[in-house]
């Protein structure tokens, strides 16, 4: 008696070659519908982390500025008035390049190596008490090397831009 091979059975069980192809032609279908939307949400992620880290060192330089502006007492503390246009362009001693880890690399007119953040900061008396209140504003950025100066950094979406008034009694 010859036996029949599973597979010529009608109640064998499985899938045929053809049903095996069409899904996995529907499979790669929607692999490739959703690549762009995980690009995107890669990007998307990236860009949110860049404005993070932004905020986070522009409220530690902001947290700096206003320590400052209470140590009245200490000789050279005061705040004067920074130049005009220091959140605009890279002024010496209103600037600062910042590395991936935080850390300050220091100022100048271009970054140096190993920068990926850009801080400029602007200190400036408010007219109608000069002599006891300032305005503080930090900006906070990813660094884009020589571009820093030819882009407005207050448009860009990783940008961090804090603004305080702080006051003390004057004598």
């Amino acid at each position: 008696m010859a036996s029949k091979s599973s597979a010529h059975r009608p109640d064998a069980a499985g899938f045929s070659l053809v049903e095996v192809l069409v899904a996995t032609s529907i499979v790669a279908v929607a692999l490739a519908a959703a690549a762009p939307l995980v690009a995107a949400a890669i990007h998307a992620n990236a860009r949110a982390r860049a404005a993070t880290v932004s905020v986070l060192l522009a409220e530690d330089k902001m947290e700096k500025l206003v320590a400052a502006f209470w140590r009245e007492d200490v000789p050279g503390a005061t705040l004067g008035a920074s130049p005009a246009g220091t959140l605009d362009r890279n002024t010496p001693g209103y600037c600062d390049y910042v590395d991936r880890n935080g850390q300050p690399l220091g100022g100048g007119p271009e970054p140096p190596p190993g920068a990926v953040y850009l801080r400029r900061w602007s200190i400036e008396p408010l007219p109608i008490y000069p002599d006891s209140t300032r305005v503080l504003q930090v900006l906070a950025t990813p660094s884009r090397g020589v571009a820093d100066a030819a882009h407005d950094l207050t448009k860009l979406p990783e940008t961090a831009r804090l603004i305080t008034v702080r006051t003390r009694r004057s004598s």
